[in-house]
């Protein structure tokens, strides 16, 4: 119950709306919240669909992030990519740190293809919008696209009509121009995939630090 007054600034009547909120999205979809193992997400992690940094930002943010690039929607449906990101996030919302500071997202349009614009249905974006506003006890703090070609503009159309005016105001959209960006995630903060200057991303150490070690693995630090 914490967790979602800390989510609302110990605001009684706001934390239960959420909490409401938090039970509505499960019941309105089942196929989100239910029929993916641990396993199968720490896959997702270790290919970035979606991965988690292995620290923190500057500000106590977790951030994820997700990589176009890697993704082929004939092999993995969206539903099935927004099954880990609800798995993962429930486990991040275990820490009272987390729960404090909130998440950013950072999506990398890197190969985004035709393709996958089509693979997506307004019904699946309207999954993933409906989980970043009012459904889950997070603080989430931006939205950083990067890397995008001219036609997401028009996957962005879809969305836009659904967001309300605060997360609206947190979606920030970068094309290849990134300086503003490395302003909000330095360069030694980030990994040399997103153009930084850290090590490229681990997404095997990512899970262990998220779900503890695997069982052929060797004990990690689980600070996430």
């Amino acid at each position: 119950m914490v967790k979602f007054l800390r989510a609302r600034k110990y605001d009684a009547e706001r934390a239960y709306d959420l909490m409401r909120g938090y039970v509505g999205y499960r019941l309105k979809y089942p196929e989100v919240v239910s029929s993916i193992t641990q396993k199968e997400v720490r896959h997702s992690m270790e290919i970035g669909q979606p991965g988690v940094l292995p620290s923190r930002d500057a500000k106590g943010r977790v951030v994820m992030f997700f990589r176009f690039e890697t993704w082929d929607p004939l092999l993995r449906p969206f539903t099935e990519i927004m099954q880990s990101f609800v798995y993962i996030l429930e486990k991040l919302l275990e820490s009272c740190e987390t729960q404090i500071n909130g998440v950013c997202i950072i999506e990398d349009f890197s190969g985004y293809t035709f393709a996958q614009v089509a693979a997506v249905s307004i019904a699946e974006y309207k999954q993933m919008i409906d989980m970043l506003q009012g459904s889950f006890p997070c603080r989430f703090k931006g939205i950083h696209c990067i890397r995008q070609p001219w036609y997401f503009a028009k996957a962005f159309s879809f969305i836009k009509p659904y967001l309300r005016a605060k997360l609206f105001e947190r979606v920030h959209v970068y094309g290849e121009e990134l300086e503003v960006f490395f302003n909000e995630f330095s360069r030694d903060f980030l990994p040399s995939d997103f153009g930084g200057t850290a090590p490229p991303y681990d997404g095997v150490a990512a899970a262990n630090a998220l779900f503890g070690p695997n069982e052929n693995d060797s004990d990690e630090d689980t600070s996430l």
